[in-house]
């Protein structure tokens, strides 16, 4: 069956994916503020290293931050000033602290677009330093504090496929916002203390200072160091493909494969009254021709991942053997072909962030389009026509439903119980820390969609697309 084949197939597609995911997050690690670019060996042990650690990290019941994570603590902001009606007010050598401990609350991909939504939050955060206010006849300075109560950063990513076939980061967009904030400045004095009905002013100018840095920090910093990352995996993708669809390419190309198109229904019997109808040598064909129908998602919560997805295929053909009796003493026999309109399959999966734990099969829904007989046999029996016209297409559906559905609900949380997600991600790290040892010069000099998996797209199924 088509999708028990897919899924197989998919079962290492999503570990590949989510270990992908933690590239783009841990990406801009490898480069700090004004270090020196590391070569393409020392990115991969970093990167490996990182992606172990997030892997022991997220085995914690309450994750607060991410090991290696491109977030500098304390982060310094620029000095910021502003005119008020008493005198100027300067706030300088400002540090933001406690941006490491932030929460991951939710998620969001439509995966044919690679566009990933993440919703983030940090409890505190604390911008530390001093300020002074001056007028003509006097000055007040010392230490500032101004503390950020419910941070939410909402952030969004899009990856495209490169000309070189590689994956590239395109885009990295954030907004913050914040639920409170409070100032304390020190030694106010007589000129601080006229500041009292200014400190929410003092707040947002603060906090408006934050958060183009921020940005900037996100756009100019962290995709250049995503895509170096990315541009170290040995997989590249025809950028006339998504590589979505890609993968529904290559499962198509597997149940051909192994042997699930045509595929053959079981033998069944039906009596109803003085009649009997016995439906033999079944076989429906065209389910290779799946494909996505709609968006496939990928969502995040509680420490959750949420994988929705609908596959549909084709028309399908198919053909069988009947035999109809009458109280056991009068039987005829022919045979009839048939046409379905579309086979589709809804599925949803959950994953935990602590990948010790087995995905897991929420709901699995199958969805038959319109049936359609062609008869071969019967001679002049009308009435015998007519019986099985008003019997086999609903028979056929609901034996089709019954040899996909269930059997597919057990075999795909057979085959999920099987992966070992932890294992498949650290197997994906040891290869790419044995690539290390590969001649640097004889990679360069490679045609760069030559290197590792590349799609002869002329041998997909064209028609899909």
């Amino acid at each position: 069956m088509f999708v028990i084949n897919w899924t197989m197939y998919s079962g290492n597609f999503k570990a590949t994916s989510f270990y992908l995911s933690l590239v783009v997050l841990l990406g801009a690690n490898t480069i700090r503020g004004n270090e020196e670019v590391p070569d393409a060996d020392v990115r991969v042990n970093q990167l490996s290293e990182q992606v172990l650690a997030v892997l022991e990290h997220y085995k914690s019941p309450d994750p607060v931050g991410l090991p290696g994570a491109p977030i500098p603590d304390p982060m310094p902001i620029p000095d910021m000033q502003t005119s008020l009606t008493f005198g100027t007010l300067t706030m300088k050598d400002q540090y933001v602290h406690g941006l490491s401990k932030f929460r991951i609350e939710s998620g969001f991909s439509n995966l044919a677009d690679m566009e990933v939504f993440i919703g983030l939050s940090v409890d505190v955060i604390q911008v530390l330093g001093k300020y002074s206010i001056g007028s003509l006849f006097s000055r007040t300075e010392g230490a500032s504090n101004t503390t950020l109560i419910g941070l939410y950063a909402e952030g969004m990513a899009k990856l495209e496929v490169a000309r070189e076939g590689h994956l590239e980061a395109t885009d990295i967009s954030l907004d913050l916002s914040v639920t409170d904030i409070d100032v304390h400045l020190e030694n106010r004095g007589f000129l601080g203390s006229m500041l009292q009905g200014f400190l929410n002013t003092i707040g947002t100018l603060v906090f408006d200072t934050m958060k183009p840095f921020i940005m900037n920090q996100v756009n100019t910093n962290i995709l250049g160091d995503v895509n170096k990352n990315l541009r170290d995996f040995k997989m590249t993708f025809p950028n006339s493909l998504s590589p979505l669809d890609m993968g529904f390419a290559e499962g198509r190309r597997l149940v051909r494969k192994m042997g699930y198109d045509p595929y053959k229904i079981d033998d069944f019997t039906h009596t109803t009254g003085i009649l009997g109808l016995d439906v033999t040598h079944v076989w429906v064909s065209g389910l290779a021709t799946f494909h996505r129908v709609g968006n496939i998602t990928v969502s995040m919560e509680n420490n959750t991942v949420y994988i929705g997805a609908s596959v549909g295929t084709q028309k399908l053909e198919g053909h069988c053997h009947w035999k109809i009796s009458m109280a056991g003493l009068v039987s005829t026999t022919g045979k009839v072909g048939f046409s379905i309109e579309y086979l589709e399959v809804n599925a949803k999966v959950n994953q935990s962030l602590d990948v010790r734990n087995k995905p897991n099969l929420e709901d699995l829904k199958i969805t038959l389009g319109n049936f359609q007989l062609q008869f071969d046999g019967a001679g002049t029996l009308d009435y015998v026509i007519e019986a099985v016209i008003n019997i086999l297409p609903n028979l056929l559906r609901h034996q089709i439903m019954l040899a996909i559905e269930v059997p597919l609900k057990i075999k795909m949380q057979e085959i999920f119980s099987d992966i070992d997600v932890e294992k498949t991600i650290k197997t994906q790290v040891q290869e790419l820390e044995s690539e290390k040892n590969e001649n640097q010069e004889n990679l360069l000099e490679k045609v760069p969609h030559e290197e590792g998996l590349t799609i002869d797209e002329s041998r997909l199924d064209e028609s899909i697309f």
